[in-house]
């Protein structure tokens, strides 16, 4: 559950950056028969990152990996921006930002805990950490957790609008 002082933060945000390893996937790799490395990916993350999609929020994936299967992936679910081997994402956060005339107030970022989980931040801190595993369905988690409380937070106002509360 988001801290209820924190669901305004949430409700500001616009673009989701996100790491790939251990967000996406477990963080395992393995080499196939031809020497490439391969990695895992949920069903049930793609079905959350599509519904995030869907419901307006710009998904940016950021990796410092160089890796055409993460490219392929990614290509084939639709993100708005894939970039590989990112040295400086700070930087790439600005610039991506700066693109869509947005501020760091418009961003959250889903990364790996040293759990094997994944937290979702804002500037002003994390909002929340799953309790599933990375390319576990953690995405479908928190895809769910945003929905819902936006959701909330869009009936309470229309509430308030009309003089219920």
């Amino acid at each position: 559950m988001v801290n209820p002082k924190q669901v305004g933060a949430l409700a500001r945000v616009h673009v989701l950056f996100c790491d790939v390893d251990g967000v996406f996937t477990d963080g395992k790799a393995w080499q196939d028969q031809t020497g490439q490395w391969r990695r895992t990916f949920s069903v049930r993350d793609t079905m959350g990152l599509r519904a995030l999609r869907k419901a307006g929020f710009k998904i940016c994936i950021l990796t410092p990996a160089i890796s055409t299967e993460i490219r392929a992936h990614f290509e084939k679910v639709g993100v708005d921006v894939f970039k590989d081997d990112v040295n400086d994402v700070r930087a790439a956060h600005d610039h991506i930002l700066r693109a869509y005339g947005l501020t760091l107030e418009h961003a959250a970022f889903l990364t790996e805990t040293a759990f094997n989980t994944v937290e979702l931040r804002t500037k002003d801190g994390s909002l929340y950490v799953t309790s599933r595993a990375g390319g576990d369905g953690a995405i479908l988690e928190i895809s769910n957790l945003i929905l819902q409380q936006l959701a909330s937070l869009a009936r309470a106002e229309s509430r308030i609008k009309v003089g219920e509360l």
